[in-house]
């Protein structure tokens, strides 16, 4: 844990969703100094209402008030009044699993076909940079500096990602003079650090944690 820090992320979340959950909470913690966005292989075009994700929407609506991205995005009605009732009555175990730590790893015996499902999110259209950027203009804007760190993977899932996935990002960062921590290509890392092909164990957490928490201090 980085010390006088707190997590306000979910699994699978989109950058419209990091966008507006800093936006509805910087409000509330004065404190607020900086900010660190994760940014995967998959999130310049990732929508998370256009996924079979897409049922974690209904979280954010009603916990945090936040509306869909996509007016068209449909939501099982029996899925949202039940998680309306539960999120009313404080019955959410943890918020259930979606926002807390989660031990399971993916298995997935075909690499390839998780590896395309990440490339296909980014190259989905139209894509989210326009939230990343708002992001970026709204912590300019509110004094608080914003960090991006490309997290690691296993040595076989980036042997099958293009070398330049993450050229844009770096532009970007470049261009609005932000820190961007990469750690996609961080030698530091061995597969041994992973519980999947892309999503670190508990070794790998530590490790991570100390890099975030040496870069950022």
């Amino acid at each position: 844990m980085i010390p006088n820090a707190f997590n306000l992320c979910s699994t699978n979340q989109d950058l419209y969703y990091s966008l507006n959950l800093y936006d509805k909470n910087q409000i509330n913690h004065p404190e607020l100094k900086k900010v660190i966005l994760y940014f995967s292989v998959f999130s310049t075009g990732y929508d998370s209402s256009k996924t079979s994700e897409r049922d974690l929407c209904v979280y954010f609506k009603n916990i945090f008030d936040i509306e869909y991205q996509n007016k068209n995005i449909v939501i099982d009605p029996v899925f949202n009044q039940n998680k309306k009732i539960k999120i009313k009555n404080n019955e959410l175990q943890h918020i259930e699993s979606c926002f807390i730590h989660n031990p399971n790893f993916i298995i997935d015996n075909n690499l390839e076909n998780r590896v395309q499902g990440h490339l296909r999110e980014n190259r989905r259209l139209p894509n989210q940079i326009k939230n990343l950027l708002g992001l970026i203009k709204k912590c300019k804007t509110n004094g608080h500096e914003l960090i991006i760190i490309l997290p690691p993977a296993r040595s076989e899932y980036k042997h099958l990602i293009e070398v330049d996935i993450f050229n844009e990002i770096h532009q970007i960062s470049q261009s609005y003079n932000l820190k961007i921590i990469d750690l996609f290509n961080y030698d530091l890392f061995t597969d041994d650090d992973f519980g999947d092909s892309d999503h670190v164990n508990i070794n790998g957490a530590n490790k991570l944690t100390n890099i975030a928490k040496n870069e950022i201090s």
